[in-house]
């Protein structure tokens, strides 16, 4: 449900993320905001996890990519979002770059259960929309930059015990797999046409 708290850190993340985009050139607060819808209908289901924090994480998804990638400061994350949300968003954040991403899954993985579910909202999405827009990025961006990323994180968190959110976690360990799977079947039908574009070639030259 939008409240005016929600569209202040909407209008917030819009401002810090102006210019920048995903695949196929969409905006990148449109990723910030898939992301904290999915953490709010997943935890009304289950209600798993204390009262305050499933407030707070699908506020803190809208700003689970500011400190990596834009100028805000934690001073003012915190101040705007809140302590816990910016706490959350603090586990998110890769302190290096996406050539260095030992240290980040490390701390995903040994943080609370919270911040780890926010971190498979975050994958799943992630996933899902590379699958959907391969024809953009290219199975060799995928295969180089994304994948490397991607994949230790999920199968470092999946290993990961949940107690608080078992459910949550459960379901949301499922939708990654579903969304790795989608984007797996996009690379095959791609890596498919290149090879028959390839022996076309071959046999009109």
């Amino acid at each position: 449900m939008k409240t005016a708290r929600f569209e202040e850190l909407v209008a917030f993340a819009q401002k810090k993320h102006k210019g920048q985009t995903r695949a196929c050139d969409a905006p990148a607060w449109h990723h910030l905001v898939r992301v904290s819808r999915l953490l709010t209908e997943i935890l009304s289901v289950y209600k798993e996890g204390s009262v305050a924090d499933r407030a707070a994480l699908p506020r803190a998804a809208l700003g689970h990519d500011i400190l990596e990638d834009t100028t805000a400061t934690r001073e003012e994350v915190t101040r705007l979002f809140g302590v816990r949300e910016a706490a959350l968003i603090w586990v998110l954040t890769n302190e290096e770059d996406d050539a260095h991403t030992d240290a980040y899954r490390k701390k995903v993985a040994e943080s609370d259960e919270a911040a780890r579910i926010l971190k498979l909202a975050d994958l799943y999405d992630n996933y899902t929309n590379v699958a959907y827009a391969l024809p953009c990025l290219g199975a060799k961006w995928t295969h180089s930059y994304f994948l490397p990323i991607v994949e230790p994180m999920f199968a470092r968190i999946r290993k990961t015990r949940f107690q608080a959110y078992r459910h949550t976690a459960g379901a949301l360990c499922l939708m990654v797999a579903s969304s790795q799977a989608l984007l797996a079947e996009a690379l095959a039908r791609d890596d498919g046409k290149r090879t028959r574009y390839s022996a076309q070639r071959r046999k009109s030259s």
